[in-house]
């Protein structure tokens, strides 16, 4: 059965939840699919799709990089991605800035760092992680135990002095992290100086940003060193790991042998071999074929150190072949059979090329001789320079005499610069409390601006609400009264064209009793007896034109509802009114607020034009009830007519009551229908609304942590 696809998966899940997806998220998905990056910076991201996001990166093994940056997630969004994060998902690099990562969110991500293994890189810049100490707290502890997590930026995160003990365990234990940014916080002095003290025990950070702390200069270039220390430490166990394999490989192409065999075909492989081997060494030994180069040892260049190692198992190969005998200085020559005179000419060619290769081996050595012979100068030359350097000595003695001297009179200098600095200090301590005095006040104007802004914000959502069901009992009054409207017209129209019927057949009666009255006067008895019934009839009659006048009472009670309901739709507009002003002292208020609130204007305008659209609609429903009003007068006209006619259709009553039931019950199947819609429709804007309500918590706090991040940048 073939697997489906990450962007297969997700349109599938969708699907049955029945979720409509942007189409930006759709073609980030399926671009992942293929390259293995998922981007999906600055969007609305509700909680559902965070579900389905995070079962499919926990089953997916070729997505590696989400960015998810400046989207704003809610802490439930947040926590189902991290799941994904403990149920061996394939991620190596996550970016999550800029949303609003605060609490117990933060104290989950240490949870994560203990189980996941595969994560090499995490981006928080611009959230709130140090805002709960007992959350960062747990959140170092995971870190500490980790071992994947390479780079880490927590750059813009509030982080106060209060976190740099969690922070030291981290340093001092984590053995994976190599890359930490830290700018931006409120660490301070203290925990620079505690992150120095942890910094002497790490080994592995090799870059460390502690910039925009308020961290002196003194304790920031320790640091640097210390990170420059690492970085030294970590290139050369690189560069000795490379060594040593270089090593071992001129060790085991040394130890191996070229086995001898007597066979015709096993000489033949071996001379192949050679062939091979020594168009390899023309290839790779410099100064062949008449090329002077500059000798170099093997370990100077680590990027050729293979290629040396194979050169050097040619070069043993030929020294073998080509030393001398102890009977004499040919080259060794391998024994053949004295008929294969083929064999005996590939063996010549095979000694003449190790000639070759003894010359170059010469030349080498030659070049060897010479670089000799410079060390041996280069030896004297630096005696020279060391009867150079004792004379400079000698010279530098006295010199240092007068330097003496020279210091003392700058360390009485020295003496009255530290008393001018230690006033200077004082003066500075002053300046910074009454900063720290000022500070305060600010934040406590901006904690009144916060409550001012929530009361409003409530105060908007109340009025909000209660217009919107108000507008729905309208609605649902006015749905009513047309439907009933609507039927009485079809109960109408029904009545009259029964009532022209039984007027066309009584007039054929009437011509008929006539033509009977003519022929049968005898009859008149009968017809009198006849009279007597229709009179019982006409009693009948009466009777159900009385039950008649009680429907019309029925209408008038009905009328008077309508009334009430006008009365309630007046009360409804004084308030309504009331609320429009409290909105023009809402936008007095949010006028002074404007420069400092962006995000929030944004969504005031947005609930600005919704007010609008709602007046709209009330306007709408004024004109609607006007003329539902001109209706109901002109039905009253009809009902008026109609109850004069009322006696012809007594007869069929029976039959429409019979209808009326069948009709109310299937209004009330009807009215339960609609109730059940109403109560979704309910559900699905009390979801919006909760979503609304923390979308607004999320902007209030990122324009929080915005002013608390100017606040931390004015005294610096």
């Amino acid at each position: 059965m073939k697997m489906l696809s990450d962007y297969e998966l997700f349109k599938q899940l969708c699907h049955k939840r029945k979720i409509t997806i942007p189409p930006d998220i759709l073609e980030a998905m399926e671009s992942a699919s293929f390259t293995g990056i998922l981007r999906l910076p600055c969007q609305s991201i509700v909680l559902p799709v965070c579900e389905i996001l995070g079962r499919v990166l926990s089953s997916s093994s070729t997505i590696r990089s989400v960015d998810l940056s400046d989207c704003m997630l809610i802490s439930k969004g947040l926590s189902r991605i991290f799941e994904a994060l403990t149920e061996g998902s394939a991620l190596t690099a996550l970016n999550l800035k800029g949303n609003n990562i605060a609490g117990a969110v933060v104290s989950q991500l240490g949870e994560i760092f203990h189980r996941n293994h595969t994560l090499r890189i995490l981006n928080l810049e611009w959230n709130s992680l140090g805002t709960d100490t007992e959350c960062f707290s747990k959140f170092c502890e995971g870190l500490s135990c980790n071992n994947s997590l390479e780079e880490l930026d927590l750059r813009y995160n509030q982080i106060s002095p209060l976190c740099t003990e969690a922070l030291t365990k981290v340093l001092t234990r984590n053995k994976s992290l190599k890359i930490l940014n830290l700018g931006r916080n409120n660490l301070g002095a203290q925990g620079g100086q505690a992150i120095l003290s942890s910094m002497k025990e790490n080994s592995t950070i090799i870059k460390l940003n502690l910039r925009g702390n308020c961290i002196p200069e003194e304790i920031l270039t320790i640091i640097e060193d210390l990170t420059l220390k690492n970085q030294s430490r970590e290139i050369q166990s690189l560069t000795n790991i490379s060594r040593a394999q270089g090593h071992k490989l001129v060790v085991l192409h040394e130890n191996h042998q070229i086995p001898s065999s007597t066979n015709e075909e096993s000489v033949e492989e071996d001379i192949i071999l050679k062939k091979k081997k020594v168009k390899q060494k023309k290839n790779r030994i410099p100064g062949w074929k008449g090329e002077s180069t500059p000798f170099k040892k093997p370990h100077d260049d680590p990027k050729i150190l293979e290629d040396e190692s194979e050169s050097i198992l040619s070069l043993n190969i030929v020294g073998e072949q080509s030393r001398p005998s102890e009977s004499g200085n040919y080259p060794l020559e391998v024994p053949v059979k004295k008929n294969d005179t083929e064999m005996f000419s590939k063996i010549t060619e095979l000694n003449r090329m190790l000639q070759e290769r003894s010359a170059v081996i010469n030349t080498l050595m030659k070049e060897i001789s010479t670089k000799d012979e410079e060390i041996r100068t280069m030896k004297v030359l630096m005696k020279q320079l060391q009867d150079e350097m004792a004379e400079l000595k000698m010279k530098n003695e006295g010199v240092n005499e007068e330097k003496v001297k020279e210091i003392e009179g700058m360390r009485e200098s020295q003496r009255v610069s530290e008393d001018t600095l230690r006033k200077l200090q004082r003066q500075l301590e002053d300046k910074q409390r009454e900063l720290e005095e000022k500070s305060k006040e600010w934040e406590g104007q901006a904690r009144r601006y916060d409550g001012d802004v929530q009361r409003n914000s409530a105060a908007l959502f109340g009025l909000r609400e209660k217009f919107v069901n108000k507008s729905q009992q309208y609605e649902e009054v006015i749905s009513n009264y047309k439907t009933e409207i609507h039927r009485i017209k079809g109960e109408l129209k029904e009545r009259v064209n029964r009532h022209k019927i039984e007027i066309n057949v009584l007039k054929r009666t009437l011509k008929e009793t006539t033509e009977a009255l003519e022929e049968c006067q005898v009859q008149l008895q009968k017809s009198r007896v006849e009279l007597r019934e229709v009179q019982d009839n006409l009693s009948v009659v009466k009777l159900r034109i009385s039950e008649m006048e009680g429907i019309s009472g029925k209408c008038v009670r009905l009328e008077e509802t309508f009334q009430k309901l006008k009365e309630e739709k007046i009360v409804v507009e004084e308030k309504f009114v009331e609320a429009q002003r409290t909105v023009a002292s809402l936008k007095r208020q949010v006028g002074s607020l404007e420069t400092e609130l962006v995000e929030p204007q944004r969504r005031y305008n947005l609930l600005k034009e919704e007010l609008e659209n709602e007046r709209e609609k009330t306007a709408r429903m004024k004109e609607e009830l006007s003329g539902e009003r001109a209706r109901l007068r002109d039905q009253d006209c009809q009902l008026q007519k109609m109850s004069q006619q009322i006696t012809a259709l007594n007869e069929q009553m029976s039959e429409i009551q019979r209808g009326h039931a069948e009709e109310i019950k299937e209004r009330e199947r009807e009215r339960k229908m609609l109730k059940e819609v109403i109560a979704n429709k309910d559900r699905d804007l009390r979801e919006v609304r909760a979503e609304e309500a923390q979308r607004a918590g999320l902007l209030y706090a990122a324009f929080t942590k915005y002013l608390g991040s100017i606040g931390s940048n004015n005294p610096l």
